[in-house]
């Protein structure tokens, strides 16, 4: 399911492979048909195991549609009915944190996006082996939302110590991710500390000299390390090169390797801050066996998004850069994204009453991350 597989991408994001695949498509029929079937679970009292799968699909739809609002309160109502279950049900359960952490952030509840990432941890934990792959990988999750929090030294815990237990089962899939989330967000950081530009180009060599196979991805992306460490202006053709020098042999997954910061300032035309409901807006896009992007279109925009939004998320994504790969299949790549933009809630000195910020966060979500070319 979509909702299960997007990664949340902030602006420092994480060069992650995806599939290329067919966008998807909402209708007003699959949102109705998934909360029927859902009331109809509800009412024969139906098995855990199905109340989640149903809440999900649900959820999913109201997500896709643009009601984050509604979906994060289907999930937190099937997660307060279905919680209890994670020693049965632990994948199903962790799911459902999983699901809620994201639409947590997406609806700009602070704090909770981490608790519920956290909350997917010990439902694993609670049914299955302790070095079982899907307890790392959520670890990795928890580590995301630490460093979304700002509390960068806790996320390179995280992804350290899933590093160590992935190497020891021989995971290299998931060593590479825990490496190459720390290499990203060191040279995110090293633009405003230089200690933190030694540390990511010493991480990059650190996945540059691991030789297995599954760390190929890992190695290029690594090399795109020197894009972020680049001069802002010169990062576009700095990426051209990296790109020209990557390892062949990558097929069907291409990773993100640039992707130009989108600044609060850029998007301040016709903003209204302190708004609580989330503008979104859907591009597709295509990506061209040399990882550029073309065929640049916006799909579906909430109400009121304006205009000049959409002109700045366009160039943004023009400029973007992902691995190349073997095939010159021209209908291999075509992709939708979602840009997300909403308010968080804050807490101001003197009222124990969060209200909505008057700046922006941003979330980006691949639509077709789950589907296969």
């Amino acid at each position: 399911m979509i909702l299960l597989t997007l990664l949340l991408q902030s602006q420092l994001s994480l060069p992650i492979p995806v599939e290329n695949g067919p966008t998807v498509v909402v209708t007003a029929d699959s949102l109705a048909a998934t909360k029927k079937a859902l009331a109809e679970c509800l009412a024969y009292h139906c098995p855990p195991k199905e109340d989640i799968a149903r809440s999900l699909a649900y959820a999913e739809m109201q997500f896709l549609s643009g009601d984050y609002q509604a979906s994060y309160r289907t999930l937190l109502s099937s997660r307060g009915r279905n919680g209890r279950y994670d020693a049965v049900l632990p994948k199903e359960v962790a799911d459902l944190h999983r699901a809620t952490s994201r639409l947590a952030r997406l609806n700009g509840v602070p704090i909770n996006p981490r608790v519920d990432a956290a909350d997917a941890v010990y439902a694993l934990r609670a049914g299955l082996p302790a070095n079982d792959p899907a307890i790392l990988a959520q670890r990795l999750e928890v580590g995301d939302e630490l460093a979304r929090e700002g509390r960068a030294e806790g996320a390179f815990q995280h992804y350290d110590w899933v590093a160590r237990e992935a190497d020891k089962v021989g995971d290299f899939n998931l060593v590479g991710q825990a490496y190459l989330r720390a290499a990203v967000l060191q040279s995110a950081l090293g633009s405003l500390y230089p200690e933190y530009r030694t540390r990511a180009r010493d991480m990059a060599e650190r996945i540059l000299k691991r030789s297995e196979p599954e760390m190929l991805p890992y190695r290029n992306a690594a090399r795109a390390i020197q894009i972020q460490l680049a001069d802002e202006k010169d990062r576009a053709a700095v990426a051209d090169r990296v790109i020209a020098e990557m390892e062949p042999g990558q097929n069907g997954r291409q990773m993100l390797v640039f992707s130009p910061s989108i600044r609060q300032e850029e998007l301040h035309f016709g903003s209204a801050p302190g708004q609580a409901k989330a503008n979104f807006i859907d591009f597709s896009y295509r990506i061209t066996p040399d990882g550029h992007v073309v065929d640049i279109a916006p799909e579906n925009i909430s109400d009121k998004l304006p205009a000049q939004w959409v002109e700045v998320i366009s160039q943004k994504l023009a400029l973007r850069r992902y691995t190349p790969r073997n095939d010159h299949d021209p209908r291999k790549g075509q992709r939708l994204e979602r840009f997300s933009i909403v308010s968080p809630l804050a807490a101001y000195k003197g009222s124990r009453v969060r209200s909505r910020a008057s700046s922006w966060e941003l979330n980006t979500f691949d639509l077709t991350a789950d589907t296969t070319s």
